[in-house]
């Protein structure tokens, strides 16, 4: 009976560790107020969303450069480089980085890709204000919004980095 207990508590355990790592890190953000004061200084980093687009769904993504895992860091520089010609217009991309231009195009080019710079929905932030705005820490984060409101936020881990770059890029 002893024996049979303790199987069934270290296979509770597996189960329970297994299933930890499939957390997204989402939060869906409820109060007004939180969620119009996130949008305003997301618009702030864009240098102003027009009126009109600022209406409608956007979805935001935010690569904090230097304080990213190499995994998460990699993956996102990889799915920017392909899909940055196919960007869907209420879709936009903030690369941020406390040590400016060429230290972004750096990392884009070690992994043998030039910085897409030249698409009207990816901004370079190369002063980190995405980080003193607390809109990013130590991964890649995405932002969802309606009318002018952030309603969901996405914290990528290792393990969903590919799935939230997915839902991103559709």
């Amino acid at each position: 009976m002893m024996k049979t207990n303790i199987i069934f508590f270290v296979a509770l355990i597996l189960i329970s560790c297994r299933n930890e790592k499939k957390v997204t890190h989402t939060e869906v953000i409820l109060d007004s107020n939180v969620q119009v004061h996130i949008f305003k200084k997301i618009d702030s980093l864009l240098e102003g969303i027009p009126q009109v687009k600022s209406q409608d769904s956007l979805a935001f993504l935010i690569l904090p450069i230097n304080a990213s895992c190499p995994y998460c860091k990699k993956k996102t520089i990889e799915k920017i480089a392909k899909k940055h010609k196919n960007i869907d217009t209420s879709h936009y991309i903030i690369i941020s980085a406390n040590k400016g231009l060429k230290t972004i195009a750096a990392l884009f080019r070690e992994q043998g890709y030039d910085l897409p710079i030249t698409s009207s929905n990816i901004r370079i932030d190369s002063t980190n204000k995405a980080s003193e705005y607390a809109l990013c820490a130590d991964k890649p984060t995405f932002y969802y919004s309606t009318k002018g409101k952030i309603y969901k936020k996405v914290a990528s881990i290792p393990y969903s980095v590919k799935d939230d770059l997915a839902d991103f890029f559709h």
